[in-house]
């Protein structure tokens, strides 16, 4: 990895993306309250956020949205406003207007003030759509918040875990007041390991007594648990 010290701008020279295709360039190390490294990288000319275990973000190639994006025919769905559940480096509006033409109204919830810092820095000045950035804990937004949604993406993680609290029963039930009629929600998590597995086949079972008609997306470790506001019906 090559190592650079950190950049104030948010152009990177061409040279810095060109090697980023051969190899992931270093652009800012950091550290907050919540994650105890944290690192901003060029790869294949592309920012990425990450920690010592974890992608938090990675633009267009964060791939378990992606690919659910593209398998729920994101595009074919009337949505206007998107919660945002863990922006991290602001991945799904980068790659909902990027790479779908979507023009949205974002509400991103983000309770780590430096990964908003980051996100503020690296990405979000080169979107046009509107990001509502609310630095504060998601569980306690979703309680408070009295706002319905037409997407939802739940991503929060501390490293690789989901913290307990974003797991239960309530909190779903929560989650699910958040979706508008014909919305959609998401829910990420990891299905890598055993341990991993064994806590997403739990919350899986405890959204199907929450969410008729849920279903699940396996993308490479990850999970995403869909949910789709419409009676039940399966995509």
């Amino acid at each position: 990895m090559l190592l650079l010290q950190s950049t104030k701008g948010m152009k990177q020279p061409f040279w810095k993306k060109w090697y980023s295709y051969l190899d992931d360039v270093l652009i800012e190390q950091t550290e907050s309250l919540y994650n105890e490294d944290l690192y901003v990288l060029l790869c294949k000319g592309r920012y990425q956020l990450c920690t010592n275990n974890a992608i938090y973000s990675y633009a267009d190639k964060y791939e378990n949205f992606k690919i659910a994006f593209d398998k729920l025919r994101i595009e074919e769905h009337d949505i206007d406003e998107v919660l945002i559940l863990g922006m991290g480096m602001a991945s799904i509006p980068y790659m909902l207007e990027k790479i779908y033409d979507r023009d949205y109204h974002y509400t991103a919830v983000e309770i780590d003030e430096v990964v908003c810092g980051l996100a503020s820095k690296y990405v979000l000045n080169d979107l046009s759509s509107s990001v509502d950035i609310i630095t504060t804990d998601a569980y306690h937004y979703v309680k408070m918040d009295k706002k319905k949604y037409d997407l939802v993406a739940m991503d929060v993680f501390v490293d690789v875990e989901v913290p307990n609290k974003f797991m239960t029963t309530p909190f779903l039930h929560e989650l699910k007041n958040k979706v508008n009629d014909k919305g959609i929600l998401l829910y990420n998590i990891l299905s890598d390991t055993k341990k991993d597995l064994a806590n997403s086949n739990v919350l899986l079972e405890k959204c199907k007594t929450v969410f008729p008609g849920v279903g699940y997306y396996e993308i490479k470790g990850n999970r995403i648990i869909y949910w789709v506001n419409d009676g039940g019906a399966s995509l």
